[in-house]
């Protein structure tokens, strides 16, 4: 290739380059086909970079999954891919009086973006350390419409229903009957519903005479609920493995290919912030 058509070629983009506020925003937006100004607004106040741990703020603007904690006592959490989270928040169709119960604080990023919607959230966590980190940020921006609770969130909270709306950003194997009793007549609930790592949908469902009426929405993966109720979600033990097993190197070059994948990478961007940002050298030197 000469000099001539080295300079005519358009350069791939890089999703590590960096972007302003603004252009984040602009980008989810587009990446989550979401046209709600509101949404866009929420954005520019509810900076992700406060919500992503201080080793991964250069990846805070990247739409991908990133890690909150891992391996710290008997827990992993991650704060989701923000186009998802975008999506999610916006076929909720919040508003401005809502009252809505999210399942699975994580960081406070899509609960914060959501009190920016609505007239009020509750937020459930069982990682301590989740639920104190999320207040502190919640507060430093001045938000004074979410309630941080820690609690099994597959219980869910009836001090504060009934809802409009009920989101959980964890998976369960089906529906909790106590959400269709916390959900108001006429209100929307939106959660991953399936198996561990393979078979996860969004559930779509709305209450209508007492009953709930629901349909696939999309394919999804997410972290697994950790809940004592064994009909709703898996052992601490059974979902741990599941997850940290891509940090010890364990999965087959195909597996680990199908996780960059999951998280809108490509391999070699995902083996790059794995080495770079994590620490994980074995398991990503199969997909550099």
């Amino acid at each position: 290739m000469n000099a001539a058509e080295q300079g005519n070629q358009t350069p791939l983009p890089d999703i590590f380059a960096p972007l302003s506020l603004e252009e984040f925003a602009s980008s989810m937006m587009k990446q989550a086909r979401v046209s709600d100004l509101r949404m866009h607004q929420a954005l520019l106040r509810v900076d992700r970079k406060i919500f992503v741990p201080e080793q991964f703020q250069a990846y805070a603007y990247v739409d991908s999954t990133l890690p909150l904690i891992r391996d710290v006592g008997d827990h992993f959490a991650t704060i989701s891919q923000p186009s998802l989270t975008v999506q999610m928040i916006d076929l909720l169709n919040l508003q401005e009086d809502s009252n809505a119960l999210e399942i699975g604080t994580g960081s406070g990023f899509s609960s914060a973006l959501m009190s920016q919607l609505c007239a009020n959230v509750v937020t459930i966590e069982r990682i301590p350390e989740l639920v104190t980190k999320a207040r502190e940020r919640i507060n430093a921006l001045q938000i004074t419409n979410v309630s941080v609770i820690e609690a099994d969130g597959a219980k869910g909270f009836a001090q504060n229903g009934p809802y409009d709306r009920i989101i959980s950003t964890v998976a369960m194997k089906k529906i909790p009957d106590e959400y269709v009793f916390q959900l108001k007549e006429g209100g929307s609930l939106l959660l991953p519903v399936g198996d561990l790592w393979y078979g996860q949908y969004l559930v779509l469902g709305k209450k209508q005479a007492g009953r709930l009426e629901t349909i696939q929405a999309s394919s999804v993966q997410f972290v697994p609920i950790i809940t004592d109720q064994e009909e709703l979600g898996w052992s601490f033990q059974e979902s741990y493995e599941s997850l940290i097993s891509l940090s010890q190197g364990d999965l087959d070059e195909d597996a680990l290919k199908e996780y960059a994948q999951r998280l809108n990478m490509s391999p070699e961007s995902f083996g790059k912030l794995l080495r770079t940002v994590t620490g994980f050298h074995d398991a990503s030197e199969s997909i550099r």
